[in-house]
């Protein structure tokens, strides 16, 4: 199966499945993706603003610590918030690295590719008298597509024509040389690199994306616990609750 970039961002939206966040009808993959790590990041600055206020707000402090949320028990979530910091900035350079090399994957395809259709087309009529050569290169029908298929064909394609001497004498006479596709084969064994290179890649992501999540449910669980302990301490300081982000209903 070939990795483009499509593949890449629907992994991507997979990979940011921490916010609870729903879909929204008529919206794109690409446009979840951004959505879904704009709310994570959004949820991850609100959880690091309510670390620091209680840590530094002379009153919540006050209050925090008379129902059990000391420093020292603050500073557990703060600890939670910077190793999912860290994690989220470790998360976001591996879907990087993994994005350039499904690039670069693409692009080196693209030039392989474009040299042994060129060759092909060129065996197609070196060999249209000569059915036995036509056959053993695989130069018939429709050329495979889908990566895996695409990259045993042109194998194939390569090491046979190499292997035959008076097929290279016989299409050099239509201006292909040896050389150029020896340069070919190379393109392919370069292409099927770099596309082990986007599987370790796409792997190193993914694990970089667990670790980031497992991280960030530690937080959203002391930040929860906390924050009831807190809608109950400073029940009769809307003002302060709202501080913390605690939403208070009017009262009509």
């Amino acid at each position: 199966m070939s990795t483009t970039n499509d593949d890449l961002a629907k992994t991507e939206v997979k990979a940011t499945g921490t916010t609870g966040e729903p879909p929204v009808p008529g919206e794109t993959e690409e446009e979840e993706a951004r959505r879904v790590h704009t709310t994570f990041a959004r949820n991850l600055t609100q959880m690091r603003e309510i670390v620091d206020l209680s840590l530094t707000d002379p009153t919540l402090k006050q209050y925090a610590n008379d129902y059990g949320y000391g420093p020292e028990r603050i500073g557990v979530g703060k600890t939670f918030y910077d190793e999912t910091a860290r994690l989220y900035e470790n998360q976001k350079t591996k879907l990087a690295e993994w994005k350039a090399a499904v690039f670069r994957f693409n692009e080196k395809r693209a030039e392989a590719d474009k040299t042994v259709m060129r060759i092909i087309e060129i065996a197609r009529v070196a060999f249209k008298n000569d059915p036995v050569t036509f056959e053993a290169l695989g130069l018939k029908g429709r050329r495979k597509q889908a990566y895996g298929d695409w990259e045993v064909q042109n194998k194939y394609f390569y090491n046979k024509i190499l292997s035959m001497p008076e097929a290279i004498a016989q299409i050099a006479t239509y201006t292909v040389t040896q050389a150029e596709m020896e340069a070919g084969q190379q393109q392919l064994i370069e292409v099927i690199a770099l596309h082990n290179a986007v599987k370790d890649a796409k792997a190193e992501a993914q694990h970089a994306t667990e670790l980031k999540d497992k991280a960030f449910r530690k937080l959203k669980k002391w930040t929860r616990k906390y924050l009831n302990v807190m809608k109950e301490a400073l029940e009769e300081i809307p003002q302060m609750k709202e501080k913390l982000g605690i939403v208070t209903p009017e009262v009509v």
